[in-house]
């Protein structure tokens, strides 16, 4: 995972979460009146679109193995306004099924 301060990773993850530069800038903490440029210079950064590629991998990864019905109640957790979820995929040890977790 590329380092990230505090900000760019409150950035990538709004981002990811389907929020708009402007707004994504605004959430990580950076001035409302420069949010839009600001966003779009965060959004060219190479470690910043990795860390976005590696957030949306996990939650495609997630939704690979759930049924319709898990993968709509996570979803409203993921994008729900102001949570900050994490997901953990575990392989299970005795089968091929996959657990995932998630915790606000």
């Amino acid at each position: 995972m590329p380092q990230l301060n505090q900000q760019e990773e409150t950035f990538a993850r709004a981002v990811v979460r389907g929020m708009s530069l402007k707004n994504a800038a605004v959430r990580a903490g950076y001035s409302a009146r420069s949010a839009a440029a600001i966003g779009h210079q965060l959004a060219q950064r190479p470690r910043i679109k990795q860390r976005c590629d590696e957030l949306q991998a996990v939650i495609t990864a997630a939704f690979v193995f759930l049924d319709q019905t898990d993968a709509d109640r996570i979803g409203r957790i993921l994008f729900a306004e102001g949570t900050q979820p994490r997901i953990a995929l575990n392989a299970a040890e005795t089968d091929s099924e996959w657990e995932v977790a998630v915790a606000k």
